[in-house]
Protein backbone atom coordinates (compact mmCIF):
# COMPACT_ATOMS: atom_id res chain seq x y z
CA UNK A 1 0.00 0.00 0.00
CA UNK A 2 1.31 3.48 -0.83
CA UNK A 3 1.91 5.63 1.94
CA UNK A 4 0.55 9.17 2.14
CA UNK A 5 1.47 11.96 0.25
CA UNK A 6 2.79 14.59 2.31
CA UNK A 7 2.67 17.46 -1.06
CA UNK A 8 1.56 16.64 -4.26
CA UNK A 9 1.85 18.95 -7.34
CA UNK A 10 -0.17 17.77 -10.47
CA UNK A 11 0.88 18.75 -14.09
CA UNK A 12 -0.62 19.07 -17.32
CA UNK A 13 1.11 17.79 -19.85
CA UNK A 14 0.39 19.86 -23.37
CA UNK A 15 1.11 23.41 -23.15
CA UNK A 16 2.49 23.26 -19.04
CA UNK A 17 5.62 20.96 -19.16
CA UNK A 18 5.63 19.98 -23.08
CA UNK A 19 6.27 22.28 -25.84
CA UNK A 20 3.70 20.50 -28.14
CA UNK A 21 3.94 22.30 -30.90
CA UNK A 22 7.28 20.83 -31.99
CA UNK A 23 6.18 17.16 -33.00
CA UNK A 24 2.54 17.80 -33.16
CA UNK A 25 2.05 19.81 -36.20
CA UNK A 26 4.42 17.23 -38.34
CA UNK A 27 2.17 14.26 -36.60
CA UNK A 28 -0.85 15.85 -37.74
CA UNK A 29 0.37 17.32 -41.07
CA UNK A 30 1.34 13.60 -41.97
CA UNK A 31 -1.69 11.89 -40.87
CA UNK A 32 -4.61 13.86 -42.11
CA UNK A 33 -2.56 13.95 -45.61
CA UNK A 34 -2.48 10.34 -45.54
CA UNK A 35 -6.27 10.27 -44.53
CA UNK A 36 -7.16 12.48 -47.60
CA UNK A 37 -8.15 15.72 -44.79
CA UNK A 38 -6.91 18.80 -44.19
CA UNK A 39 -4.13 19.34 -42.02
CA UNK A 40 -5.55 21.86 -39.49
CA UNK A 41 -4.23 25.80 -38.96
CA UNK A 42 -1.78 25.69 -35.78
CA UNK A 43 -4.43 27.69 -34.28
CA UNK A 44 -7.11 24.71 -34.80
CA UNK A 45 -4.78 22.04 -33.50
CA UNK A 46 -3.65 24.77 -30.65
CA UNK A 47 -7.50 24.61 -29.78
CA UNK A 48 -7.43 20.68 -29.57
CA UNK A 49 -4.91 20.39 -27.15
CA UNK A 50 -6.24 19.42 -23.38
CA UNK A 51 -9.86 18.03 -25.00
CA UNK A 52 -11.03 14.37 -24.42
CA UNK A 53 -10.16 12.29 -28.10
CA UNK A 54 -13.49 12.38 -28.87
CA UNK A 55 -13.46 16.19 -29.10
CA UNK A 56 -10.73 16.26 -30.90
CA UNK A 57 -11.69 14.06 -33.61
CA UNK A 58 -14.99 16.15 -34.12
CA UNK A 59 -12.76 19.76 -34.20
CA UNK A 60 -10.19 18.10 -36.86
CA UNK A 61 -13.14 16.92 -38.99
CA UNK A 62 -12.62 13.46 -38.94
CA UNK A 63 -15.99 12.36 -39.69
CA UNK A 64 -17.02 8.89 -39.94
CA UNK A 65 -17.99 5.55 -38.54
CA UNK A 66 -16.61 4.42 -34.83
CA UNK A 67 -14.33 2.18 -36.94
CA UNK A 68 -12.70 4.74 -38.98
CA UNK A 69 -12.56 7.48 -35.91
CA UNK A 70 -10.41 4.33 -34.05
CA UNK A 71 -8.21 3.85 -37.29
CA UNK A 72 -7.31 7.52 -37.57
CA UNK A 73 -6.69 7.91 -33.68
CA UNK A 74 -4.51 4.71 -33.99
CA UNK A 75 -2.35 6.01 -36.51
CA UNK A 76 -2.25 9.43 -35.17
CA UNK A 77 -1.23 8.01 -31.66
CA UNK A 78 1.59 5.79 -33.50
CA UNK A 79 3.16 8.93 -35.51
CA UNK A 80 2.89 11.42 -32.62
CA UNK A 81 5.28 8.32 -30.40
CA UNK A 82 7.30 8.72 -33.19
CA UNK A 83 7.44 12.61 -33.61
CA UNK A 84 7.60 12.55 -29.47
CA UNK A 85 10.65 10.14 -29.72
CA UNK A 86 12.28 11.79 -32.68
CA UNK A 87 11.78 15.85 -31.46
CA UNK A 88 9.86 16.37 -28.18
CA UNK A 89 10.63 19.60 -26.11
CA UNK A 90 9.93 20.79 -22.63
CA UNK A 91 9.39 24.39 -22.43
CA UNK A 92 12.54 26.27 -21.16
CA UNK A 93 13.11 25.56 -17.23
CA UNK A 94 10.61 23.22 -17.17
CA UNK A 95 12.87 20.15 -16.37
CA UNK A 96 15.22 22.47 -14.28
CA UNK A 97 11.82 23.07 -12.21
CA UNK A 98 10.61 19.31 -11.85
CA UNK A 99 13.98 18.13 -10.23
CA UNK A 100 14.15 20.97 -8.09
CA UNK A 101 10.51 20.16 -6.51
CA UNK A 102 11.71 16.39 -6.37
CA UNK A 103 15.16 17.34 -4.49
CA UNK A 104 12.39 19.30 -2.24
CA UNK A 105 10.19 16.40 -1.43
CA UNK A 106 7.54 17.73 -3.66
CA UNK A 107 5.28 14.55 -4.92
CA UNK A 108 5.07 15.24 -8.42
CA UNK A 109 2.27 13.69 -10.46
CA UNK A 110 0.67 13.73 -14.42
CA UNK A 111 -2.96 14.29 -15.19
CA UNK A 112 -3.72 15.32 -18.82
CA UNK A 113 -6.32 13.84 -21.32
CA UNK A 114 -4.41 12.40 -23.56
CA UNK A 115 -3.72 8.60 -24.03
CA UNK A 116 -1.82 6.31 -22.13
CA UNK A 117 1.10 6.00 -25.03
CA UNK A 118 1.63 9.42 -25.07
CA UNK A 119 1.96 10.11 -21.26
CA UNK A 120 4.48 6.81 -21.05
CA UNK A 121 6.96 8.25 -24.10
CA UNK A 122 6.69 11.21 -22.74
CA UNK A 123 7.68 10.22 -19.45
CA UNK A 124 10.42 7.88 -20.88
CA UNK A 125 11.82 10.91 -23.61
CA UNK A 126 12.38 13.02 -20.60
CA UNK A 127 13.51 10.42 -18.25
CA UNK A 128 11.15 11.52 -15.69
CA UNK A 129 10.25 7.69 -14.26
CA UNK A 130 11.90 8.29 -10.76
CA UNK A 131 9.76 11.79 -10.42
CA UNK A 132 6.47 11.02 -11.36
CA UNK A 133 4.66 9.01 -8.30
CA UNK A 134 0.95 9.02 -9.79
CA UNK A 135 -0.63 8.60 -13.21
CA UNK A 136 -3.76 9.87 -14.96
CA UNK A 137 -4.84 9.96 -18.14
CA UNK A 138 -7.83 8.99 -20.57
CA UNK A 139 -7.52 5.44 -20.26
CA UNK A 140 -9.08 5.92 -16.60
CA UNK A 141 -12.10 7.94 -18.09
CA UNK A 142 -13.60 10.99 -20.41
CA UNK A 143 -13.24 13.15 -17.27
CA UNK A 144 -10.47 15.49 -15.84
CA UNK A 145 -12.61 16.72 -12.84
CA UNK A 146 -12.72 13.26 -12.14
CA UNK A 147 -9.38 11.67 -12.60
CA UNK A 148 -8.01 14.70 -10.38
CA UNK A 149 -10.25 13.89 -8.00
CA UNK A 150 -9.35 9.81 -8.01
CA UNK A 151 -5.89 11.06 -8.45
CA UNK A 152 -6.25 12.79 -4.99
CA UNK A 153 -7.72 10.36 -3.05
CA UNK A 154 -5.32 7.87 -4.14
CA UNK A 155 -2.88 10.19 -2.39
CA UNK A 156 -4.28 10.99 0.62
CA UNK A 157 -3.17 14.63 0.72
CA UNK A 158 -4.55 17.62 1.90
CA UNK A 159 -1.92 19.77 0.39
CA UNK A 160 -1.98 19.59 -3.58
CA UNK A 161 -1.69 21.91 -6.22
CA UNK A 162 -2.97 21.47 -9.76
CA UNK A 163 -0.69 23.09 -12.67
CA UNK A 164 -1.92 23.52 -16.27
CA UNK A 165 -2.76 26.05 -19.35
CA UNK A 166 -6.37 25.28 -19.72
CA UNK A 167 -9.73 25.68 -18.55
CA UNK A 168 -10.01 22.07 -17.89
CA UNK A 169 -7.48 21.84 -15.55
CA UNK A 170 -8.51 25.09 -13.83
CA UNK A 171 -12.06 23.40 -13.48
CA UNK A 172 -10.60 20.09 -12.39
CA UNK A 173 -8.92 22.36 -10.06
CA UNK A 174 -12.29 24.27 -8.88
CA UNK A 175 -14.35 21.28 -8.29
CA UNK A 176 -11.48 19.26 -6.39
CA UNK A 177 -11.05 22.25 -3.69
CA UNK A 178 -7.28 22.72 -4.55
CA UNK A 179 -5.15 25.71 -5.69
CA UNK A 180 -4.65 26.28 -9.15
CA UNK A 181 -1.43 27.84 -10.93
CA UNK A 182 -2.22 28.54 -14.74
CA UNK A 183 0.35 28.57 -16.96
CA UNK A 184 0.53 31.84 -19.20
CA UNK A 185 3.18 30.49 -21.97
CA UNK A 186 1.21 27.62 -22.85
CA UNK A 187 -1.74 27.31 -25.73
CA UNK A 188 -5.00 29.64 -24.12
CA UNK A 189 -3.29 32.14 -21.19
CA UNK A 190 -6.90 33.65 -22.11
CA UNK A 191 -8.48 31.01 -20.22
CA UNK A 192 -6.32 31.11 -17.07
CA UNK A 193 -5.06 34.20 -16.86
CA UNK A 194 -7.55 35.68 -14.16
CA UNK A 195 -6.03 33.46 -11.66
CA UNK A 196 -4.03 34.70 -9.06
CA UNK A 197 -1.01 31.73 -9.06
CA UNK A 198 0.38 32.32 -13.10
CA UNK A 199 3.74 31.61 -14.09
CA UNK A 200 5.44 33.32 -17.39
CA UNK A 201 7.25 30.65 -17.86
CA UNK A 202 8.44 27.35 -16.76
CA UNK A 203 11.24 28.53 -14.80
CA UNK A 204 8.50 29.94 -12.43
CA UNK A 205 6.83 26.72 -11.48
CA UNK A 206 9.41 26.22 -8.94
CA UNK A 207 9.10 28.51 -6.59
CA UNK A 208 5.19 28.93 -7.04
CA UNK A 209 4.15 25.56 -6.19
CA UNK A 210 6.66 25.62 -3.32
CA UNK A 211 4.75 29.22 -2.06
CA UNK A 212 1.15 27.56 -2.85
CA UNK A 213 1.84 24.96 -0.92
CA UNK A 214 3.29 26.55 1.74
CA UNK A 215 0.48 28.48 2.19
CA UNK A 216 -2.46 27.76 5.18
CA UNK A 217 -5.45 27.64 2.51
CA UNK A 218 -3.55 25.20 0.39
CA UNK A 219 -5.62 22.08 1.14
Amino acid sequence: MRNRIDRLAIFDIDGTLHKTEVMSVKAHQIVMKEFGLPAPTKEKLFSTYGADTETILDMLGVVGSREYRKTFQDRMELEERRQMIAAAQCYEGVLDSLHKLHRDNVSLALCSMCDAMYMETFIRKFALQDLIVLKRNESFGPDKRLLLQDMLQEAGTDRAVMVGDRVFDLEAAKYCGIPFIGCLYGYNPEEVEREPYLAKSGADLYGLVKRVLSEPECK
